[in-house]
């Protein structure tokens, strides 16, 4: 089971178990307390698939403008982003 959770600094969106595409659209309906949020940290996703971007990429909409930086990213969402030519719209650091 996949789950969003503010971090605990406040200042970020901590994602955990799974970023796939059976678990995208629970993820997408509980996105929008987060909107806004520049920083998400994955050190607690324990598997992406090139879904993951797409709830990324709606951060990134939702941002205000700003650039959302994803922390902790797994090696395939690394990847999968050079691969699709993101890296303009989010950080994968």
């Amino acid at each position: 089971m996949s789950a969003l959770k503010l971090g605990d600094n406040g200042l970020s969106l901590e994602i955990s178990g799974r970023m796939t595409v059976a678990e995208l659209p629970g993820l997408l309906a509980g996105l929008a307390p987060f909107y806004g949020m520049t920083h998400v940290d994955l050190a607690a996703v324990d598997r992406v698939d090139s879904s993951a971007l797409s709830l990324l990429l709606e951060l990134g909409r939702r941002s205000g403008g700003h650039t959302v930086t994803v922390y902790h990213a797994p090696a395939s969402l690394r990847a999968l982003s050079d691969l699709y030519g993101l890296q303009t719209l989010f950080w994968v650091v």
